[in-house]
């Protein structure tokens, strides 16, 4: 008997694995609920039952925003966690390839056909591991278009003499046919997280980004007979990416422009703006 509680007392130390695991899966838990205390304030019987339950949705938000703030800054472990309950229920986590950089994102549900978001970046580098909120995140109805924020899908790591850049893949959704298009390059330095970082080269020099909007309402998206791919396209093995090419009447086309890294930056290929 006394071998058994030694045993548990044992599994339960801090630092132990279990210790840690129990520490995580109480952390999800937490976060989950508040996931879903936003959704519960869109749900009709709430629209119905409260004259106004925005109020509730905003702070609903901001609860979810601080847990993460909080717990992605006091336990350094999360940023290894793989929250399985939370990718699964509308909290989008992306995370670089070398595991130093985490991205929380996720739709308020404050908007209409225009979509709002809030994101919480986490990084780490050698001082330990930090997070904050992005200068993006709405926290009022009446705020500027410029804070709508946007939903991160993707970090891809490129590594120019010896430094780690991050490729980062965002979309702001403008209504239900329109949506903006950003690959946005990020770097880690002692100081923290560097959302200015050059690495794309173009006509105007090194740049930190390179973006595009598409809109499917236009006649000529419209009359398109054939499905077309609109959003960024990373291969990893080339250390390319591609987007599509957007005439300028707005018409979206099944062709690419294509970007290759070489060695230093990204820069258009000429060779490869092809149909698929």
């Amino acid at each position: 008997m006394v071998k058994i509680v030694l045993v548990w007392l044992f599994l339960l130390l801090p630092g132990s694995a279990f210790a840690l695991d129990m520490e995580m899966d109480v952390i999800e838990r937490q976060l989950l609920d508040a996931v879903r205390r936003i959704e519960y304030w869109t749900l009709p019987e709430q629209q119905d039952r409260y004259t106004d339950p925005f109020d509730s949705l905003l702070l609903a938000n901001d609860h979810l925003e601080r847990l993460l703030l909080h717990y992605t800054t006091i336990y350094p472990g999360t940023i290894d966690y793989d929250f399985k309950a939370l990718h699964t229920f509308r909290l989008g986590i992306t995370t670089s390839e070398d595991g130093n950089l985490r991205i929380y994102s996720w739709d308020t549900r404050t908007g209409g056909t225009m979509r709002y978001y809030k994101t919480v970046f986490q990084y780490r580098n050698k001082s330990g591991v930090f997070s904050k909120a992005s200068v993006e995140n709405r926290q009022q109805e009446n705020d500027p278009p410029g804070t709508m924020g946007c939903f991160y899908d993707q970090v891809n790591d490129v590594t120019v003499d010896g430094k780690t850049y991050y490729l980062v893949q965002r979309r702001y959704v403008l209504s239900s046919a329109c949506s903006y298009h950003s690959l946005k390059i990020f770097t880690i330095n002692d100081r923290g997280l560097d959302e200015k970082a050059k690495l794309i080269k173009t006509s105007k020099g090194l740049q930190n980004e390179i973006s595009y909007e598409t809109d499917w309402s236009y006649g000529v998206n419209r009359e398109q007979d054939t499905e077309i791919d609109d959003a960024i396209r990373y291969e990893p093995e080339e250390k390319a990416f591609t987007i599509p090419l957007v005439l300028k009447n707005n018409k979206i086309t099944d062709r690419r422009i294509r970007y290759v890294f070489h060695g230093r930056y990204f820069e258009k290929d000429p060779a490869k703006k092809s149909k698929e």
